[in-house]
């Protein structure tokens, strides 16, 4: 897997690229850093950089396919369905980028179900329809093409299930055979590679065979050419379509696994309703024995980094203006991780320009927000009954709210006293940083992606001590905690990012990042109150 070095290198490139204007960029030129960009789940700057080059090289099959991909994973499958109708007629049927982009077209269907549509709708059973029909009549044109047959056993066993009437009819068990009979003879010999052996997962289930399943799960996850493309997507798909989440203790538990895995991968960002981190909670109970099989020694760690993760998140909460829109985040803490006179409180922690006593600088006064925590099992929106500190933007940017009502379910957020070591020797784990919080407003989410930490400020004695790093934030994240990667302790408080961000420490230019407050700094400023 690459490194988050060379995650920051695509993507240096990938702005210079959409930056210079008067450029004009060929796929010739661009399709090594579309292929990594890809590869690293990097889809913004992929649907960016190959809208601009599509618009001097409309015609090659592989950009728009790309296009297509990165237009799906942004959100946007039904504008993915239109390049797809625009290019698929210039390609000649037998061609690869034929089969992948009808391939796409399938994908494309898929989400629109999986996102958008309860499966009693007459409009969600007729996009399942269609992106069975996309599937298998690609696959039936080539069986080699597996890839294609695995999606369609998948939907095919979802619409069953579904109890949608023309899904009758298929041998699913005899379909999953000829799929992993095609998948061996497609590597004549050869190891697997893993989306031979995520196919050969899939098929397993389709076969009842959670034992296989689990094994060639295990092979998945230890491949060395895995990248975090190909563990999400499986992710999704055992998550969306066979819906492991819902099913026995066993197949709950390959979901968890690969869950947890995934999420400490650099490109690795996925939402988190309230309901599926009480899911993936629920799940780990039983899935120690399977976290062991499959991962080995890590096994143990990895359920247990997992779990405090989760724990994590349920202690974020959503800050919610009187019109009902999420205007920023806030944490909850051990009052006496902050200062021995709130001691045995919890409180929670966010930005003044959320909120503050005046509403000032686009904040909002106590008297005019809520705070909801979506992972809680009781829904309760709480009121602020005070505010216990606050500083302006200028300074730490911060505040701290008493609410009206115990906190009671939530496990406060533990404050790390040190922040890493940006030691270059010492490996990417001790310059990565997570996120959760409610990025554009929407529902809770991980953010994992490029986390690397860029910068610490190193200040000499009072005032904010500012951490740059390049995790992607969005307007909702303001008041996000900042967790350092290895024990999921919160180092900062994330307030501000952007474009053009002047570098720490003396260094001349500037970079795109986001920056935090570090709590430690925060901390000993109330102290000096």
């Amino acid at each position: 897997m690459s490194t988050n070095e060379d995650q920051s290198e695509i993507r240096i490139e990938a702005q210079k690229i959409i930056s210079k204007s008067s450029r004009n960029p060929r796929w010739e030129d661009t399709k090594v850093l579309i292929r990594g960009l890809q590869a690293e789940r990097e889809f913004s700057l992929l649907e960016q950089i190959t809208d601009r080059v599509a618009r001097f090289d409309p015609q090659v099959p592989e950009l728009r396919r790309r296009q297509s991909q990165a237009l799906i994973e942004t959100g946007k499958p039904a504008a993915a369905l239109a390049v797809i109708r625009e290019i698929l007629p210039r390609t000649s049927r037998s061609d690869r980028e034929s089969f992948e982009l009808r391939g796409l077209r399938g994908r494309a269907y898929k989400q629109m179900f999986v996102e958008n549509h309860e499966p009693a709708d007459p409009l969600a059973i007729d996009l399942l329809k269609k992106s069975i029909r996309a599937y298998r009549t690609t696959y039936e044109e080539d069986p080699r093409h597996y890839w294609h047959g695995i999606n369609w056993l998948a939907l095919q066993k979802r619409a069953e299930e579904d109890g949608v009437a023309s899904a009758k009819g298929v041998d699913l068990a005899a379909l999953a055979k000829k799929i992993m009979g095609t998948v061996d003879a497609s590597h004549d010999g050869r190891p697997l590679d893993p989306w031979a052996l995520a196919t050969k997962a899939e098929a397993s289930l389709a076969l009842d065979d959670v034992d296989s399943a689990q094994t060639y799960i295990k092979e998945f996850l230890r491949h060395d050419d895995l990248t975090s493309f190909q563990v999400g997507s499986l992710r999704r798909q055992l998550e969306q379509i066979w819906r492991l989440g819902e099913k026995d203790e066993a197949r709950q538990g390959l979901l968890s696994v690969i869950c947890a895995f995934h999420a400490q991968l650099p490109g690795a960002e996925f939402p988190l309703s309230g309901s599926s981190v009480l899911d993936y909670k629920q799940q780990l109970s039983g899935s120690e024995p399977q976290f062991e099989a499959i991962l080995g020694d890590e096994g143990p760690v990895t359920i247990e980094w997992w779990r405090k993760g989760l724990d994590a998140a349920g202690a974020v909460g959503s800050i919610i203006a009187s019109n009902g829109a999420v205007i920023g985040t806030g944490f909850v803490v051990h009052g006496e991780s902050i200062h021995d006179r709130w001691r045995g409180q919890k409180l929670v922690v966010t930005n003044f320009h959320v909120c503050n006593k005046e509403g000032r600088d686009k904040g909002l006064p106590p008297d005019e927000i809520e705070i909801a925590f979506s992972a809680m099992e009781e829904k309760v929106r709480y009121q602020v009954s005070e505010i216990a500190y606050e500083s302006e933007p200028m300074a730490y940017d911060c505040a701290i709210l008493r609410l009206n009502k115990p906190l009671d379910g939530i496990q406060p957020i533990a404050i790390a006293r040190n922040l890493p070591v940006l030691d270059q020797n010492a490996g990417g784990q001790s310059r990565r940083v997570f996120v959760i919080g409610h990025p554009g407003g929407r529902g809770l989410q991980f953010s994992v992606h490029d986390n690397e930490i860029l910068d610490i400020e190193q200040v000499a004695g009072a005032g904010p001590q500012r951490l740059h790093y390049r995790t992607p934030t969005e307007p909702g994240s303001s008041g996000s905690p900042v967790f350092r990667s290895n024990d999921w302790r919160a180092i900062a408080l994330h307030h501000a990012g952007g474009k053009a961000i002047k570098r720490l420490n003396g260094k001349p230019g500037t970079y795109d990042a986001n920056e935090g407050i570090s709590l430690t700094s925060i901390i000993a400023a109330i102290g000096a109150v």
